[in-house]
């Protein structure tokens, strides 16, 4: 009699659960088209802005776009010749070598 029961809880508990996981993928979907439509449009809606611009205003949003994406690859060139660092350091059985973007440890 106790074994009925505890597989009925577990069915319920499993109902449940399920009920649980399709009320979320049906509250996901529910706007996904209109949000891809939104993102599809968008980026013609930003490049008709931006055509509006002087040509000044233009060339000053490139050229900032520029130092965005410069400063960005810089970044991820420190941080990788960081991380190549480390893997050298813990290869070889050397004391590893201090980086400098390691924050001071003192």
């Amino acid at each position: 009699m106790e074994r009925i029961e505890s597989l009925q809880r577990a069915r319920k508990i499993g109902r449940k659960r399920w009920q649980n996981r399709l009320s979320a993928a049906r509250h996901y979907s529910r706007n996904q088209d209109s949000k891809k439509a939104y993102s599809r449009n968008r980026g013609a809606q930003k490049r008709a802005e931006f055509s509006t611009l002087t040509p000044d205003l233009q060339e000053d949003i490139r050229e900032r776009k520029r130092e965005q994406q410069r400063l960005w690859r810089q970044g991820n060139a420190a941080k990788l010749a960081m991380k190549q660092r480390e893997r050298r350091a813990r290869k070889s059985t050397c004391t590893p070598i201090p980086s400098p973007l390691a924050p001071d440890s003192n």
